[in-house]
């Protein structure tokens, strides 16, 4: 876990490494003119979600800080949830940090607009599950509008899912009698949110711990 000194000190060589980037390629010892060079484009751009991702997780902590993941801190299920998502970026672990920080504290979708954009703050509103009278209610609201969302909004769907296996895996590590919920929700779930070629290794993994291999459920191509 990140702590208050070493989170801003990682913020603080991320603004760095960018200044020191672009300072070093205005020298004359770039081809091109940096801001036309697609390579320091995309150096920049990840220096960038670097820096968001570590705001992310300072944000996730201070909102998350009183509550529990059973008997854990809740950051220890958001950390778990950024770690399967890691191949993905650091946009998307960004994302994974605050996938519950709407539904669960009271952090509100202008806060998310204000501190991180307006891309990450609609990916996270896709993950907070819709108002509803129970769980049934909110799940069926949710994946209505999931079955719906076109390859824009993968990320979303790529957090949601790593949410569901790492909640899957700690059911299964702690015999946690809510197994049973995710397995009676899983062909709804998948139906809502599988997209072919995304996080697949996800799927297969979800599938061996709940018993139903991916290539028996129904799945929606888009």
């Amino acid at each position: 876990m990140i702590d208050q000194r070493s989170d801003q000190i990682a913020t603080e060589f991320g603004k760095a490494c960018r200044h020191a980037l672009y300072k070093c390629l205005t020298m004359g010892n770039s081809p091109t003119e940096p801001e036309r060079d697609p390579f320091i484009l995309e150096l920049l751009r990840y220096v960038d979600q670097v820096t968001i991702k570590v705001e992310a997780i300072k944000f996730a902590q201070e909102k998350h800080k009183d509550q529990k993941y059973g008997s854990d801190p809740y950051f220890t299920h958001l950390q778990a949830v950024a770690d399967v998502v890691k191949i993905y970026g650091p946009r998307v672990e960004a994302i994974a940090y605050l996938h519950n920080v709407i539904e669960d504290t009271d952090a509100t979708n202008d806060d998310l607009y204000k501190l991180f954009g307006s891309e990450i703050a609609v990916m996270v509103d896709l993950c907070t599950d819709p108002q509803g009278a129970n769980r049934k209610e909110k799940k069926e609201k949710a994946y209505a509008i999931w079955s719906k969302l076109g390859p824009a909004w993968n990320n979303a769907l790529i957090v949601k899912i790593a949410d569901r296996l790492c909640n899957i895996r700690n059911c299964v590590a702690t015999q946690d009698s809510r197994l049973q919920m995710y397995k009676d929700e899983h062909t709804q779930f998948k139906s809502a949110t599988f997209r072919t070629g995304v996080a697949e290794e996800l799927w297969a993994e979800i599938g061996s711990l709940i018993g139903k291999p991916a290539t028996t459920l129904k799945e929606v191509q888009t």
